[in-house]
């Protein structure tokens, strides 16, 4: 298909698009040099008369996927009949398998499969298996679910279902991020809803299934949600960030702009992959380009990188396996994550710094013995704690792995010459030529935590 070919070379274009409008529209004294987040973002129309046309237009404005109805408008589906209507939307063969995959993510028909009425609640899940079934035959990522009630049963039962059968698709609940109930003047304390609560309720019915996460509605800005608020919702699977063009408001040079309190927001948003779409008529004079051009720039102005939130990203709330010393050589990317935890060795050199001072005076050099030196910051911390107190001590450094040893050996040669002695075995079956004085370890397993110090006085 001709215009398939054109999305698909529109869309692997789109980042050079947003990053030209960026320039255009807006500067700021940071130059381009500074490292920025890079911001995915989503269009939401409400069923486009063309769907192609309406993916070209987007891919030119910057944005990346679009987001709409997965059932057509045109296509009756509440009947008398006991099943619904076979067609439900346009045929999926106006576009390819590949750009469903990759450029649609559809929203799922507002549906109560919890109601107390049962004819209601019967047809409401007729409806919805329907949708979720054309979602997993086009093959969609993701698609956009809305629940309007504290609980949602039949609904968790429904999509933990699909999620056991395998869907091929992740499902993002749409919430307000402060309930309205929240500041609404006409209900009461005991009527006060909270989202968190509803989205808390339906995850444990999941399972906390990882194809479940959470597309979040901006409030208005004098709604904004609390420090304690924004933590919480950090913590959470949140997918995408929903920014509605009616909390946005013209600068003085006639560009759409968010109050302070909706950038603290995004920041707040930043260290996590999330999506931002924009849903909602354009403000007068303004173009959808604008918005994306805006969200890029928030990328630039409020993301502030460090080398430790480069080194994690994609590996947040995932399980990783247990590390296993003992038994297997620690990989250099392993000791360089352990060593970026200053706060740690700090707290070891103090800790040696004590047990040096509480060492008798009788014993004219202690030995310290680090066993695991790894790569030697425990030898390094211990070194400074000497220096700290004005003491002279001899160190053992005892390590297993050979690979750790290259860089010993060379810190011994570059940097603290005799004052270590290098020992390359397990230090369960090493046997040294003294007694030590003092043990620094930070021991993983059983015995301890990567966090905890180790520090034993030889008497």
């Amino acid at each position: 298909m001709g215009n398939s070919t054109k999305l698909q070379s529109y869309f692997c274009s789109t980042v050079s698009i947003a990053s030209v409008s960026l320039k255009m529209s807006y500067s700021d004294d940071q130059g381009d040099h500074d490292k920025r987040k890079r911001m995915s973002c989503g269009l939401q129309v409400n069923c486009p008369a063309n769907i192609q046309e309406c993916l070209l237009a987007a891919s030119n404005d910057g944005y990346h996927f679009i987001i709409t109805h997965i059932a057509h408008p045109n296509y009756t589906r509440f009947t008398p009949h006991e099943k619904p209507c076979k067609i439900i939307s346009r045929t999926d063969r106006i576009l390819t398998g590949n750009d469903w995959n990759r450029l649609i993510v559809g929203i799922v028909s507002r549906v109560n499969v919890d109601s107390e009425v049962k004819h209601i609640r019967e047809h409401s899940k007729k409806l919805l298996l329907q949708e979720l079934g054309f979602a997993s035959h086009l093959g969609l990522p993701a698609i956009l679910l809305g629940i309007h009630q504290p609980r949602n049963s039949n609904l968790a039962q429904i999509l933990y279902n699909k999620f056991i059968l395998g869907a091929n698709y992740q499902v993002w609940i749409t919430l307000p991020m402060v309930h309205p109930t929240q500041f609404s003047p006409i209900c009461a304390l005991d009527e006060k809803q909270n989202s968190w609560e509803w989205w808390n309720d339906l995850r444990r019915y999941c399972n906390y299934d990882k194809r479940l996460g959470l597309a979040l509605e901006m409030p208005e800005s004098i709604y904004a949600p609390t420090d304690l608020e924004l933590e919480r919702w950090a913590g959470e699977p949140v997918k995408g960030l929903i920014i509605s063009t009616s909390l946005f408001k013209l600068n003085q040079h006639k560009q759409p702009v968010l109050s302070r309190a909706h950038q603290d927001i995004v920041q707040k948003f930043l260290s996590i992959d999330v999506q931002y779409i924009i849903k909602g008529p354009v403000l007068e004079d303004t173009t959808y380009r604008q918005y994306n051009s805006y969200i890029h720039f928030l990328g630039k102005k409020l993301y502030h990188s460090s080398a430790m939130t480069e080194f994690v990203q994609g590996c947040e709330d995932y399980l990783q396996n247990p590390l296993q010393p003992l038994t297997e050589h620690l990989e250099t990317m392993i000791y360089e994550v352990f060593e970026r935890d200053q706060v740690k060795y700090v707290e070891y050199q103090r800790a040696i710094q004590k047990a040096l001072e509480d060492t008798s005076s009788d014993i004219e050099i202690p030995v310290i013995m680090v066993v695991g030196a790894g790569r030697g910051p425990l030898v390094q911390a211990t070194i400074n704690a000497s220096l700290i107190v004005q003491r002279k001590i001899k160190i053992y450094a005892v390590e297993k792995n050979p690979y750790a040893i290259n860089t010993l050996e060379d810190r011994v040669q570059h940097e603290w010459g005799s004052l270590v002695t290098l020992v390359n075995e397990d230090m369960r079956t090493y046997n040294p030529p003294e007694m030590a004085d003092i043990i620094v370890s930070e021991l993983l397993g059983m015995l301890s935590s990567n966090n905890d110090i180790i520090i034993c006085i030889v008497i």
